[in-house]
């Protein structure tokens, strides 16, 4: 199983206990190039917005939530990314945020790993992954043959493999309500922008206060941007919950190895 797997699924066990039934940025690095944020603005290019419904919306909202999920997957899986994703259980302690890059014309690998208590890059380019690992006031090195090819590990990183899952894509597009509002752009695509009308309550356990989101899906049902956060109170305690995804670039990808790399290896 790749690094990133094991530290991506580790992280989340030990937070899922706290999550009440619920699941989960993009920053400058400087251990794989820039973010690349995207940004969107209102209009387009003058299509009308029912003509350009995703495959699973209507009207009304969401139909098939998996539709739009398959169809993000399948542009991650044959094009280069920039992902960014975050997760937030019960409080900013229990935090994680990653960024993958991934490159297959490059056949470079790329992926960050940030939570309160440790940051981990991991880079893999041709046979070998470089590692760099920072907790405690330390901070480790190691290298090792790539145990997968770069193609492997571009469609096996869990920012592909777990997009439907509670923790990530699928916990947004399940648990918010969001209905399709006007024509945007995002990164220079048309985008369809949604509004967002409140959480599927009876996926929550407890009392939702504040609750939050964004949706931005290209014609070809692809996300490019969605986010979902919420308070939720049980017994007196209250807890915050947050989930974000957002492709920064798709397509043609620079993934720059790390300067550590070369003053390391």
């Amino acid at each position: 199983m790749p690094t990133n797997a094991l530290t991506r699924r580790s992280a989340i066990s030990a937070i899922g206990g706290s999550m009440v039934g619920l699941a989960g940025c993009s920053t400058t690095d400087g251990d794989g190039g820039d973010s690349g944020d995207g940004n969107a603005t209102d209009g387009s290019d003058g299509a009308t917005l029912s003509e350009e419904y995703p495959p699973g919306v209507t009207d009304d909202g969401l139909d098939d939530t998996q539709a739009i999920v398959d169809a993000t997957k399948t542009a991650l899986v044959e094009n280069g990314y920039d992902v960014t994703s975050t997760l937030v259980s019960g409080s900013a302690e229990n935090a994680i945020e990653q960024r993958y890059r991934s490159s297959l014309d490059q056949k470079r690998h790329f992926f960050r790993f940030d939570s309160s208590s440790s940051t981990i890059v991991s880079y893999a380019e041709s046979d070998r992954t470089y590692r760099k690992t920072s907790q405690g006031g330390e901070t480790d090195y190691a290298s090792r043959a790539t145990e997968q090819s770069i193609a492997d590990l571009h469609t096996s990183a869990d920012i592909v493999a777990m997009l439907g899952s509670p923790e990530s894509l699928g916990g947004i597009l399940d648990r918010g309500r969001f209905v399709p509002d006007a024509m945007a752009e995002y990164n220079g695509r048309d985008v369809v922008a949604f509004e967002f009308d409140g959480v599927v309550a009876d996926q929550i356990q407890g009392t939702i206060e504040d609750p939050s989101g964004k949706l931005l899906v290209s014609p070809e049902g692809v996300v490019f941007d969605a986010a979902l956060s919420m308070t939720v109170s049980s017994d007196g305690n209250a807890q915050a919950y947050e989930t974000t995804f957002t492709i920064n670039a798709l397509g043609s990808v620079d993934v720059q190895r790390p300067s550590w790399v070369g003053e390391q290896f």
